[in-house]
């Protein structure tokens, strides 16, 4: 098959003199991955910038697309992403040779850190990072990557790689019609750009700031806010004034901010209408009606709070106790011994990934509350899925908890984040040392977090025992009914975590007028309403004041209209993780 013509869209500049495409395309991991459209978009949508990583496990069948469709590499932008497990000086180095070979180029025009958490919990991420980036810096030296980025930073990650290697972030940004001129102060030599979530529902404009100030390019993935934006009535509107589909409405909008934007489609028309996003302009009335749409939501994974801290309080039969739990950056020992001591927690919901084991082993002891009285919760990190390495997983977080067992034990993520190996063997491996362990009694009970049907379905037919408990997400917009309604048919315990939705639902009218009528906070409206759908409950606060006021949700009752009304608010937003894709 032979190429068309490259797409006429503008290009960003960098300070080097290359340019990347203002539009891309997103790839898919496996099952999600199309040969077809990829060709499509090279051969008959003149697309020329490709956005990949070796985390979607696609590498190899694209470079049999690129090679199919005999658009000479000098033509393309290649950007790939290195995965966090493999972050580190030498491993980085090695992942990014590794990924040129299995696309079979020799260099790439964009390479990324994929996420700020290194996923590696006994190390410092900040250090992880600041090595992972000086191997970048250097393969970008040697010619192996032409430009190199970030991908889910914050302003805070973004500031910690400036103090702590020898590059600050000097990228020109693009407005479509207009190109910024070249800076190069400070003799700044690495061109950096950001890839972050972007839609109109999802505007983080002080980061969009930052990027400006700093000189970064800002690109956008998810323009479509993984489609919830398609059916919003503002976008509607402007579809059938424009004479646009309304992804080509929220893609020119995305454009016209200045966002180098990268939708992602394996349907071959909807990679063509993706493309067709230039022969119009949106009014300016228009881009402010589309600008007024932002309420915060993430629709994919939110690295704000790639740390935090979370105290947990629920009412569920077997479980009817109160939970707590921590994260490392915003672990508060004496919010934990407070939430023991004061008011009554005596479930504690943690995981090795958090990285705090031992400090909650030291406040368990100073609360003087007996180990039987306590429910101790743990997760297995997918780095360390299989068999012998979850067993070996689990009797090391007992050791640094002081605990002889665990009352709960869950497989905290589906992806098992290993490249190259079948997540759905790594799990059902995994699951049969949660077996054993459970057995043996160093378990009392065994679950999962973040699955959906799919994945539990798998797990009945490769293993023996049902999962005890499923930890989702679950707030008044995001009411998985389907999950609950399996899960309650299966026996399967439901626990919800960001019942807050972030706070994101504490300044909905509905939840205030709520607040107001039952003489509560609206923390308390939402966790009342999780509650009494019957669904163990954990919000997260790292003040002593907001743990005592979670826990004061036993004494009222919401009425069947304010329980329906709530209900309604379901819009699908994620504000955490969304395990919905993953195989």
């Amino acid at each position: 098959m032979s190429s068309t013509a490259a797409l006429k869209c503008p290009t960003v500049p960098l300070s080097n003199g290359l340019q990347i495409p203002v539009l891309g395309l997103g790839t898919s991991h496996h099952g999600g991955y199309s040969h077809d459209a990829i060709m499509h978009a090279l051969c008959e949508c003149g697309v020329r910038h490709i956005d990949t990583a070796k985390r979607y496990g696609c590498e190899e069948e694209l470079a049999k697309a690129i090679r199919e469709s005999k658009v000479p590499r000098s033509d393309l932008w290649l950007t790939s992403k290195l995965w966090p497990q493999d972050y580190g000086y030498e491993a980085a180095k090695k992942a990014c040779l590794d990924s040129c070979s299995r696309m079979g180029v020799e260099y790439l025009d964009l390479y990324l850190l994929h996420w700020p958490d290194s996923m590696q919990p006994d190390r410092s991420n900040r250090e992880v990072r600041a090595a992972t980036w000086r191997a970048l810096e250097e393969l970008y030296e040697t010619g192996v990557c032409r430009a190199i980025g970030v991908s889910n930073f914050m302003v805070h990650h973004l500031e910690q790689l400036k103090e702590d290697c020898n590059v600050v972030p000097h990228v020109n940004q693009v407005n479509i019609s207009e190109l910024y001129a070249i800076r190069n102060a400070l003799n700044c030599y690495v061109n950096v750009t950001h890839q972050v979530e972007y839609h109109p529902f999802q505007q983080p404009s002080q980061l969009v700031e930052y990027c400006r100030k700093e000189g970064i390019v800002f690109e956008g993935y998810c323009p479509l806010a993984k489609g919830q934006a398609l059916r919003h009535p503002t976008v509607l509107q402007l579809a059938q004034k424009y004479g646009r589909t309304p992804a080509q409405i929220c893609i020119r909008w995305s454009i016209q901010n200045g966002v180098v934007t990268i939708p992602k489609s394996t349907k071959k028309e909807r990679v063509q209408e993706n493309c067709q996003v230039f022969g119009f302009q949106l009014e300016e009335v228009d881009m402010v009606a589309l600008g007024r749409l932002h309420d915060g939501r993430h629709v994919s994974w939110d690295p704000t709070n790639v740390f935090g801290f979370t105290l947990l309080p629920e009412d569920m039969n077997s479980l009817r106790k109160l939970h707590c739990s921590s994260q490392i950056g915003g672990y508060s020992h004496e919010a934990v011994v407070y939430a023991l001591r004061e008011c009554g927690i005596r479930l504690i919901d943690t995981s090795k990934y958090n990285d705090f084991e031992e400090q909650l082993s030291l406040a368990m002891k100073e609360s003087g509350v007996p180990r039987s009285d306590l429910w101790v919760t743990n997760k297995l990190w997918p780095l360390d899925y299989g068999y012998e390495s979850a067993k070996k997983a689990c009797m090391e977080s007992c050791s640094r908890m002081g605990v002889e067992y665990l009352d709960l034990y869950m497989l905290h993520w589906p992806d098992s984040m290993q490249t190259g190996r079948c997540n759905r063997e790594l799990r059902a491996q995994s699951w049969r040392a949660l077996e054993e362990l459970y057995e043996q009694g160093v378990c009392r009970a065994i679950g999962v977090s973040n699955f959906v049907i799919h994945h539990l379905e798998q797990l009945k037919e490769d293993c023996k025992v049902v999962p005890h408990v499923n930890q989702v997400e679950y707030h008044p917009f995001q009411q998985p009914s389907q999950l609950m309604e399996y899960c309650r048919k299966e026996g399967i315990v439901f626990e919800g975590y960001c019942p807050l939705a972030k706070g994101q639902t504490l300044d909905n009218p509905t939840v205030l007028q709520l607040a107001q009528k039952y003489g509560r906070s609206p923390a308390q409206i939402c966790i009342r309403w999780s509650i009494q759908h019957g669904v163990v409950t954990i919000p997260k606060s790292t003040k002593k004041e907001r743990v005592l006021e979670n826990c004061q949700v036993f004494e009222f009752q919401l009425e069947e209209e304010d329980m329906a009304a709530l209900d309604k608010l379901h819009d699908g937003r994620h504000v955490s993780w969304d395990p919905t894709n993953v195989e």
